[in-house]
């Protein structure tokens, strides 16, 4: 995984996950939706990468008005479970970059929501690849 910073979407994998998210809610209803990306999680997505993934998804659905109690709590809960390893290893200054990055995304999950967005279709490779769309 290539990445270029201490953001929730700093690396190829996040980066990569925002045009399928607004693909399968473009499709779908909310509902259908984050139950189809719950079996593309639980097929495709490593441990490796789970904190990176409820990050992104959790920070799209606040972004767009969409996010649930569930993915907040998951993605709130993970904060604070993550060790930070990668981060650590990268050196004090992007450690303490990530540090703040998740302490920002935590307040923001937290905070109300912008007014509910229509998502127009972008993106489907992956999850068409998978079966999911």
């Amino acid at each position: 995984m290539g990445s270029w910073s201490a953001s929730i979407l700093g690396n190829d994998f996040t980066e990569d996950l925002l045009p399928e998210f607004k693909a399968v809610f473009h499709k779908y209803d909310d509902k259908t939706a984050l139950a189809l990306l719950d079996k593309y999680e639980a097929k495709y997505i490593s441990e490796d990468e789970k904190f990176d993934y409820i990050y992104a998804l959790a920070l799209f659905l606040w972004q767009k008005g969409r996010l649930t109690d569930e993915i907040k709590t998951r993605a709130l809960e993970a904060i604070k479970a993550d060790k930070l390893t990668a981060y650590e290893e990268a050196g004090k200054d992007v450690l303490a970059k990530r540090k703040r990055v998740l302490s920002e995304l935590s307040l923001k999950l937290q905070s109300p929501q912008p007014e509910r967005k229509k998502l127009r279709r972008f993106g489907i490779l992956r999850f068409v690849r998978s079966g999911i769309l």
